[in-house]
């Protein structure tokens, strides 16, 4: 194990060194000044210029940004100029929220879109094949804040099945977790299911067409106990990338969906970081976003690497 992680890890640092520059050079490039922000419209030009040397931003950019990663390599994300929290613990109150709502939408994804995506591959050119590779494609083509629009539409606004806000984790009891995170959660994997429904298909198809199976056939097995037994393991090593990139996606794309379901997460308080100018806060949640891609992608190669011992080497 440590022969296949540690390589890994160790590949994680000058990735995390482009990470820290992008992070840092995203938020040099917001307009406004962070000094201006926290004093206030009507301060005097005195005040401006004794915050900006407070906060640092009187040395050049490459000074900047070397005490900004010394802070950041010692735990020390800053504080923000709105409420002068500490942005690590603000941030890390947040990432619960976005981890969880991504983590249902991954449900969402696997489940209906690999059971499509072995459906469509057993009835390949079949009609079942047809309009279910059809439907895949329309959902990865519509963006996730229209389906989003359209579940509220249809069953918070008019049948009034479900709530549109109030967002809840699991320590406020699981069954109503699931009630308040059904909707965003759909809208946020329901692209992601069409998806992965692709490209099960693909890969249960490239099994089911190989010689091993065809062996199997002529041996009496049933397609069903084939594909469960052994399609779908050979798939799994494949599909492992294909879910570190869905994860990828979902990340991202949960800033629209925290946005329309009013969801206390990492997107609506990046939102509301650029909106405030809040650099420091702005900086904190990008690199935690970051760093959680990375370590999903170590994941995803330390699983791809015990399904396939040939990766090991």
């Amino acid at each position: 194990m440590a022969r296949l992680v540690l390589p890994r890890l160790a590949a994680m640092i000058p990735l995390l060194l482009i990470v820290s520059i992008i992070v840092f050079g995203l938020g040099q490039l917001i307009p406004g000044d962070p000094a201006l922000t926290l004093a206030g419209e009507n301060a005097s030009p005195e005040l401006i210029a004794h915050i900006r040397v407070e906060l640092g931003l009187n040395h050049p950019p490459a000074i900047q940004y070397l005490d900004w990663v010394r802070h950041v390599t010692a735990g020390d994300l800053g504080n923000s100029l709105q409420t002068d929290e500490p942005v690590l613990g603000a941030v890390l109150s947040r990432l619960p929220v976005t981890l969880y709502l991504v983590c249902v939408s991954m449900v969402v994804a696997i489940v209906p879109g690999g059971a499509l995506g072995i459906v469509a591959a057993v009835r390949t050119g079949g009609t079942a094949d047809r309009l279910l590779s059809a439907a895949a494609s329309v959902l990865v083509a519509v963006p996730s804040f229209v389906i989003g629009l359209f579940l509220v539409l249809l069953f918070a606004v008019h049948l009034g099945w479900a709530d549109a806000t109030g967002f809840l984790l699991p320590d406020a009891g699981l069954s109503a977790s699931l009630r308040s995170s059904a909707l965003p959660a759909i809208a946020l994997g329901a692209g992601s299911a069409g998806e992965f429904a692709l490209h099960v298909r693909s890969a249960v198809r490239a099994s089911l067409e190989a010689e091993y199976t065809l062996a199997l056939r002529s041996r009496g097995i049933s397609t069903p106990r084939i594909v469960l037994k052994h399609a779908l393991r050979n798939a799994a090593v494949p599909l492992t990338t294909v879910l570190a990139l869905i994860f990828q996606h979902l990340l991202g794309a949960s800033v629209v969906i925290e946005g329309l379901f009013a969801i206390p997460g990492m997107g609506t308080l990046g939102v509301d970081a650029v909106q405030h100018r809040d650099l420091p806060l702005l900086q904190g949640v990008v690199l935690v976003l970051a760093v959680t891609t990375l370590l999903a992608n170590l994941l995803s190669d330390v699983l791809y690497g015990l399904l396939d011992p040939r990766t090991r080497r």
